[in-house]
């Protein structure tokens, strides 16, 4: 299973245990995503991050549990 299989997979099995029906929520936005502590990327260990948007074109978050290096945009 190729790793974008996997996150599809993921997915949808989300969508099921919140719906009770498989392809009624296929994206993630509005959820927490909470980092497992094996997570060796530095950018997100330790890291809880609201997704504000995701779709088939990505995803776009913001870490909430961490103060802002760049606090102006």
């Amino acid at each position: 299973m190729r790793p974008s299989d996997k996150k599809q997979d993921f997915a949808e099995r989300v969508g099921e245990r919140r719906s009770g029906r498989p392809d009624e929520r296929r994206f993630l936005d509005g959820q927490l995503l909470i980092a497992m502590p094996s997570m060796l990327d530095q950018r997100f260990a330790r890291s809880v991050i609201y997704l504000c948007a995701h779709s088939e074109e990505g995803a776009m978050g913001i870490v909430v549990n961490q103060a802002a290096r760049v606090r102006n945009f």
